[in-house]
């Protein structure tokens, strides 16, 4: 049972090195597709531009994590244990947690609120291509991505998450708020899609409801 185990985690990280690079160019592309050449929306290109950077960095950072946890479970696949030192792969585990941090805070966040102005505002004058469609994908499964980690830190899941960080405490509150914040900003990042009446973004289409009914008293 531990064999398949490894052998699941394994793919599980293949795939999310793949969701790295996908989330790498997409961002880039439409940041250069929707506001390189906007002068009149110069403090969204700057919050974009924040954001792909951050996320940049960031995810060659966790092609190295990644690349870690994939040799640490083929070694367990292969052999039945693995010969990483133990102080090597809680290093590994204690970034992993404060690059998802920092990621939910300067990349994902911000660009939950992108893919609410780009739908909710109409900031190109036009419906976005498909291109943008994959973007926000990938900020939703960003989000999916983030609770998981906060979750299998928050309750010790996996080898060597249980003592990842020397302060318990510490790691619990981190990983509480994280968990919480991604929650709450996939919700909204859903919410903001054009998903509701006459291809409206919920999140507006609530507001008028609300205004609505605040008329009608």
């Amino acid at each position: 049972m531990e064999t398949v185990c490894c052998l699941g985690k394994i793919l599980y990280y293949v795939g999310l090195i793949l969701y790295l690079v996908c989330d790498s160019l997409f961002d880039w592309w439409n940041f250069f597709r929707l506001y390189a050449d906007k002068e009149d929306s110069k403090v969204d290109s700057v919050l974009f531009f924040l954001s792909s950077f951050v996320g940049l960095i960031i995810n060659i950072c966790m092609l190295m994590v990644y690349g870690h946890y994939i040799k640490f479970h083929s070694d367990c696949f292969l052999d039945g244990y693995s010969e990483c030192p133990r102080k090597d792969h809680l290093c590994f585990n204690r970034l992993e947690l404060r690059l998802s941090v920092v990621e939910l805070v300067l990349k994902d966040d911000i660009q939950s609120v992108i893919v609410f102005l780009i739908y909710a505002s109409n900031l190109t004058g036009s419906r976005p291509g498909w291109y943008f469609i994959v973007f926000s994908a990938c900020s939703i499964f960003a989000h999916f991505k983030r609770c998981i980690c906060f979750i299998t830190k928050l309750c010790g899941c996996g080898k060597g998450e249980d003592d990842a960080c020397e302060d318990s405490c510490s790691k619990c509150i981190t990983c509480s708020i994280g968990l919480l914040a991604s929650v709450v900003f996939l919700f909204f990042t859903i919410l903001s899609l054009p998903i509701c009446d006459d291809g409206e973004s919920c999140v507006l289409y609530i507001v008028s409801l609300m205004q609505r009914d605040n008329k009608t008293l």
